[in-house]
């Protein structure tokens, strides 16, 4: 599969038309009504000018932090659709109806046969970094075949995301992705949610359930948190991966299922294997290629990126404005343990645009809630003196305020931004320094972001 295509227009029958004409090709053409999200990014987009609000989605296209191949089309003699087509940013355009042939080589002229360097790019994955360019690579290699994939690492790393673009390059991306979440499943209920049951099976059964399994017919099924199940649970997953059949509860006969496995955990199943939490042969079945993906702490290259274009998405979700990251922001981003990964950095990301209403994003919408109240003044925090009592007067207090900013500074700058080391080393909890960098104006690096509040009483 040479990867997807998204297509917009109005006219369902030339959606068909051109959606089998990509199929035939390697393609998969799939219609969009609205900009895709970043993390889905398609290849390419196929934009019908005759079709109400194409300027507009072009323009939103052309916002993305990741752009996609486009390719105008529309009715013939209209020349100012071209020029509007092209001023908002696609990169050829043909007059309907588009001959197979044309809107191949148009397609290929604007999307090259990838290498593995370009696989990123392509996926609309952001992999700056050496260890998720590498993780991608494995996922695009492995989409080409029907090998099961198990993909491991902590939580919020993106396993979903990553199993989402394995079904969407691959030769089922056609069919239907269908996510189970296995730790939530209850384990009385594992094999009628899996597999399905027939009416009056139990009690409660008041009809036929087709299960995960068969509703993924032709497709994938993603078996998130894999790890999580029971043993109980396991021998049955195991039998229906092997004979590639499920047996329904309350069925005479059991059913064949067409479905490519994708399971992912964030537990180390050697391990448990070694304990006896988990069946070694079912992971041997599951792990035909094991990819494992890094933390953020591990592509700190990304965050910037992923930051970016995590807010264009909440912009459009709460329909305001977002002109970029106040200075510092990025640094401070990039220093952080984001101990939850991707997860956290776009919660991170979401609050500060939900309490920031500015369309440039301040460093001050990132910090905690109970930080920088300009009405409540900032007490100073001194370990209790053990000499001479030093001199009073303003003069002397302006002083200690100045020796105080510039321990700050050093120790935010030795820290490389980072707030709970450098507040450990300080000797103070996380929210006090974070009043004592807004009292003296100090970013995230120890650099200065605004004129010293004075520190003098009236």
């Amino acid at each position: 599969m040479r990867g997807s295509v998204a297509l917009f227009s109005a006219d369902q029958a030339e959606v068909e038309r051109i959606a089998a004409v990509l199929r035939a090709a390697g393609w998969h053409g799939q219609r969009i009504d609205a900009p895709p999200e970043p993390e889905r990014m398609p290849q390419a987009v196929i934009v019908d000018m005759d079709a109400g609000g194409a300027g507009e989605l072009l323009r939103r296209i052309r916002g993305a932090p990741r752009l996609p191949a486009v390719l105008a089309m529309g009715s013939a003699g209209q020349p100012e659709a071209v020029v509007r087509a092209m001023r908002a940013g696609a990169q050829d355009y043909r007059v309907k109806p588009v001959a197979p042939d044309a809107l191949i080589a148009a397609l290929d002229a604007l999307v090259p046969e990838p290498v593995d360097d370009d696989l990123p790019r392509i996926t609309g994955m952001i992999a700056d970094a050496p260890a998720m360019r590498q993780a991608v690579g494995m996922a695009c290699r492995a989409a080409r075949a029907s090998i099961p994939v198990l993909l491991t690492g902590a939580s919020g790393t993106g396993k979903e995301s990553f199993a989402r673009l394995i079904h969407d390059h691959s030769p089922r991306a056609g069919g239907p992705f269908q996510a189970v979440n296995c730790g939530a499943l209850p384990e009385a209920l594992v094999e009628s949610l899996l597999f399905g049951h027939e009416k009056g099976a139990f009690t409660g059964a008041d009809r036929r359930q087709e299960g995960y399994f068969r509703a993924a017919k032709g497709g994938t099924i993603f078996l998130d948190e894999i790890g999580e199940l029971p043993l109980v649970s396991q021998v049955k997953i195991l039998r229906a991966l092997q004979e590639r059949e499920v047996h329904p509860v309350g069925a005479a006969h059991p059913v064949a299922i067409d479905v490519r496995v994708i399971s992912a955990t964030n537990r180390d199943l050697r391990r448990e294997v070694e304990a006896r939490r988990f069946r070694q042969d079912l992971f041997f079945r599951l792990t035909g290629i094991e990819i494992a993906l890094p933390a953020l702490r591990d592509r700190v290259e990304d965050i910037p990126a992923i930051a970016q274009a995590h807010a264009h998405a909440v912009a459009r979700l709460e329909g305001r404005e977002f002109a970029g990251f106040e200075p510092g922001v990025t640094e401070w981003l990039m220093a952080q343990e984001w101990r939850g990964n991707v997860r956290e950095l776009q919660s991170a990301v979401h609050r500060a645009m939900v309490l920031s209403a500015e369309p440039v994003v301040p460093l001050s919408a990132f910090m905690p809630q109970d930080v920088a109240r300009p009405d409540v003044p900032a007490a100073p925090e001194m370990p209790e003196a053990t000499g001479p009592e030093p001199p009073r007067g303003p003069e002397a207090i302006r002083k200690l305020a100045e020796t105080e900013a510039e321990a700050i500074a050093d120790a935010l700058m030795l820290c490389r931004g980072r707030i709970s080391q450098a507040a450990r080393q300080l000797g103070i909890g996380r929210s006090t320094l974070y009043r004592k960098m807004d009292q003296y104006g100090l970013g995230p690096m120890g650099n200065r972001i605004q004129s010293e509040k004075s520190t003098e009483t009236g």
